[in-house]
């Protein structure tokens, strides 16, 4: 082990884990197919690289949101705070939250009239981007 990282493994084998889908999410599938890809100390790193940029992205995304926020626009606005009791609040979500209720959403388990016919023609990238784009606003 290196010096000053933790000696449980455990920590570690989460940590690879975790990559390997920020990876996807950042689109680096090469990181995915790398031969050494259990390297905890290399898994850590990739981690804090994603997170980086990510982290980056989010503020940049609060002025120019993707263009699929034009979709879920009119309902909840582009600042996410929809306004009333019938159009909830996006903006601040918990992503993994809001992941899960669109993907109920476009398969049908959750129903709603105006929510059917928008999210059954989501992709698994425009999911992700709404997510990533209102979980980052700020709920005011």
């Amino acid at each position: 082990m290196v010096a000053g990282l933790p000696k449980d493994r455990s920590i570690w084998r989460s940590l690879a884990g975790l990559v390997v889908v920020v990876a996807q999410s950042c689109d680096m599938g090469w990181f995915v197919r790398l031969p050494n890809r259990q390297s905890y100390f290399a898994a850590a790193m990739a981690t804090l690289f994603c997170l980086s940029s990510h982290v980056g992205s989010a503020s940049a995304q609060t002025s120019n949101p993707p263009a699929i926020v034009e979709v879920c626009a009119p309902c909840h606005g582009i600042n996410g705070t929809g306004g009333d009791v019938e159009k909830p609040n996006l903006a601040g979500q918990k992503s993994i939250y809001f992941r899960e209720q669109l993907l109920a959403f476009r398969s049908g388990k959750r129903k709603h009239p105006d929510m059917k016919p928008i999210a059954r023609d989501l992709s698994d990238r425009e999911i992700d981007q709404l997510v990533i784009y209102y979980s980052t606003l700020s709920p005011n």
